[in-house]
């Protein structure tokens, strides 16, 4: 781990004048240790057809209130199967839950910088649960492109994608520059 530290140094410049001037020096120490951290409900989707920055855009859904699963939950709708399974779901899981010690690691040490880290990490106690949660898919068609959308059941926040008119887009960001300028310049003018 690498602290910073401030260094102010002397110097005399081509008119013979002394000059201070600082500079950054990183001092390195070697650390070692080791953390325990919890996890518990980390989600993973189980779908392969789902856009995952969609499905991240849905918010928490909260799982105090799970319920043993009957097929009345579904009737009338259509409902994807799961594609992944526990397996791949885990290799995803593992390497997300891996991030988080070592951003824990990290910010727990207090150093400003790190370099040559080597983790090394064990999981205990792992359990899974197949559990099915309320997203509800759709999509909208504009100009012949389909824009994909989820509904967060539980919470009904929406994720997706609109479509962008560029013409709109530049005719704003022209209107809204022509209108700074003109407030600069009417600032201008009253101040004089």
């Amino acid at each position: 781990g690498g602290r910073d530290r401030t260094v102010t140094h002397t110097r005399t410049n081509d008119k013979g004048e002394t000059e201070t001037y600082t500079t950054t020096e990183t001092d390195w120490y070697s650390i070692s240790g080791s953390e325990t951290l919890s996890f518990d409900d980390i989600k993973s989707c189980a779908s392969s057809k789902l856009d995952r920055r969609l499905l991240n855009g849905l918010g928490a859904f909260s799982l105090k209130y799970l319920q043993r699963y009957t097929p009345e939950y579904l009737a009338g709708f259509v409902a994807e199967r799961y594609d992944i399974g526990v397996g791949e779901a885990w290799q995803t899981t593992s390497r997300t839950m891996e991030q988080q010690m070592e951003a824990h690691v990290e910010s727990c040490e207090g150093y400003d910088h790190y370099r040559f880290m080597q983790y090394d990490h064990r999981f205990a106690d792992i359990r899974f649960k197949h559990i099915l949660l309320p997203v509800w898919m759709s999509s909208q068609t504009y100009k012949n492109k389909v824009y994909p959308f989820l509904l967060n059941g539980e919470t009904g926040m929406i994720s997706g994608r609109s479509p962008v008119s560029v013409p709109k887009v530049l005719l704003t960001v022209a209107l809204s520059v022509l209108g700074l300028a003109l407030l600069c310049l009417l600032i201008a003018y009253l101040c004089h």
